[in-house]
């Protein structure tokens, strides 16, 4: 967004960052004109900029204990994630055991990079200390998340259209820069 904000120095973006539920919220109520958020499953609106997989995360050393129910690091509800989290277990008949309730994606990351437990977040948000968890055979893949903006059909679409475009080709670059080769 700073480059943006180079690239169209006219362009003034007081940005608000939080929770898809708490962003939405607040453009329901008029505070906010676009929202940038994860697409939840019962509030199918807006239009879809970016699709990823899921991935169960864990610290690169994390070690499971067979015997020990999951330990799961989760955001505070509502949240798409941990709904998909606690659904997939349960499906499974698996134990679990909440060890961290975050309120923030950098303290989920923080806590699962720490070694305190699992979560499932996008693969874009892997970070260094952390590796995808291989779940154990026969429990179905998870669904690719998406997200979405929402409000660019009221908005300045001079400034909102270019933003948009700007974000969803950085994410594309990132995607494939994350696929080659080191």
């Amino acid at each position: 967004l700073s480059r943006f904000s180079r690239l169209h120095p006219g362009v003034h973006l007081a940005l608000k960052t939080g929770l898809s539920c708490d962003l939405l919220q607040a453009y329901d109520e008029g505070e906010l004109d676009v929202v940038i958020a994860k697409k939840d499953r019962s509030a199918q609106r807006g239009r879809v900029i970016w699709r990823e997989p899921l991935v169960w995360m864990c610290a690169a050393d994390f070690e499971l204990d067979p015997q020990a129910p999951l330990p799961l690091v989760l955001l505070r509800s509502p949240c798409t994630y941990r709904q998909l989290m606690l659904e997939a277990l349960s499906a499974r008949g698996q134990d679990w055991n909440i060890v961290c309730t975050a309120s923030s994606l950098m303290s989920v990351q923080a806590a699962v990079a720490g070694g305190l437990g699992l979560t499932v977040l996008g693969r874009s948000f892997m970070q260094a200390g952390m590796r995808t968890w291989q779940t154990p055979s026969g429990w179905a893949p998870l669904p690719k998340t998406e997200i979405t903006v929402i409000g660019e059909e009221s908005a300045d679409s001079e400034i909102v259209a270019p933003l948009v475009d700007f974000l969803t080709e950085y994410l594309a670059a990132g995607r494939a820069q994350a696929s080659l080769p080191s």
